[in-house]
């Protein structure tokens, strides 16, 4: 009587496989479980191994680590192309007025697209330095599988920012620590929220 295979949730099959040293092998196999790779291995022992809930095909594709973005606002996804030009005064007459004009709504949208291009260039992660309604940036990662590190804006001086933008040091602590308690590790710790400090810069026009 045959082994009874083991169950997993995703078999990556016969792909070719960038390794941790940078060499490529090929017809490997990767086993999936829980959002955790169990085993990788040469693809005719992992077909008799493993049966997959869900089976992909890897024949003609190069399976590798996922790039991470270490500096990015995905609650600015809707504003790319349009800040060209503008320096030295991009904070204040740009990207300040967009972020201030914001609703969850919009922060939500916009970090559904850009998880969904970074996804597409192949990026599993990324790290957001910070913005307004972080909270939709929160859920549109757990709803895209990637990982993040993220933060909200925390400005509470300044008369370039000025608006909805500013807040008191207290409102600043208090919104990190709902943040934090309501996402802080989730996604099987997928999601990680940090406390990120934002310093505008002013120069003359």
């Amino acid at each position: 009587m045959p082994p009874q295979k083991i169950q997993c949730d995703i078999l990556i099959d016969d792909c070719t496989l960038l390794n941790k040293d940078f060499k490529i092998e090929e017809h490997k196999s990767v086993a999936v479980k829980n959002g955790i790779i169990e085993e990788v291995g040469q693809s005719s022992a992992m077909s008799a191994k493993y049966k997959a809930a869900q089976l992909l095909s890897g024949e003609n594709k190069l399976l590798m680590p996922g790039f991470v973005d270490g500096h990015t606002h995905v609650c600015q996804q809707l504003l790319r192309g349009r800040a060209g030009g503008r320096e030295p005064m991009t904070w204040s007459h740009v990207l300040v007025p967009f972020e201030s004009a914001l609703t969850p709504e919009d922060v939500r949208v916009s970090a559904q697209l850009a998880c969904l291009e970074m996804i597409k260039a192949g990026f599993t992660g990324f790290a957001d330095a910070g913005g307004v309604h972080m909270d939709q940036a929160a859920e549109s990662v757990l709803e895209s599988g990637m990982r993040a590190a993220i933060c909200r804006s925390s400005i509470d001086i300044g008369d370039t920012v000025g608006g909805r933008l500013i807040e008191t040091r207290q409102e600043i602590i208090e919104r990190f620590k709902d943040l934090y308690n309501a996402y802080h590790g989730k996604g099987n710790g997928r999601l990680q929220i940090w406390l990120g400090l934002r310093e505008i810069m002013t120069c003359s026009p």
